[in-house]
């Protein structure tokens, strides 16, 4: 009886230490699968972290000049307007004004 249980015990051991094994390379395995996520999920925030610093920068260097310049070509715009005598809505507004002040 004893022999049996001896017997089957290390049957058993030996269909276990494969599987332990098979298990540790398994693991093995996923952790390596998880470091190479990190690096390309790290690589992915830095590449995203430059792009919204490229994107500032360009915005600040092309945006505030062409803004201003807009606001250039509208002044103008409106005086050039005005001194022709097209602006009309200034016209009714003071043809308004006029009628309520008599």
């Amino acid at each position: 009886m004893f022999d049996q249980i001896a017997e089957t015990v290390k049957e058993t051991g030996d269909h276990a230490l494969p599987a332990l094994d098979e298990g540790v390379t398994t693991v093995k395995q996923v952790n390596k699968s998880l470091e190479d996520v990190n690096e390309i999920s790290g690589a992915a925030s830095s590449t995203m972290n430059n792009l919204g610093a490229l994107t500032n920068l360009y915005g600040s260097f092309l945006g505030k000049p062409i803004i201003k310049l807009a606001s250039i070509f509208y002044g103008v715009k409106v005086t050039a307007q005005s001194f022709m005598g097209k602006d009309k809505g200034a016209e009714e507004s003071s043809a308004q004004q006029k009628g309520k002040n008599e």
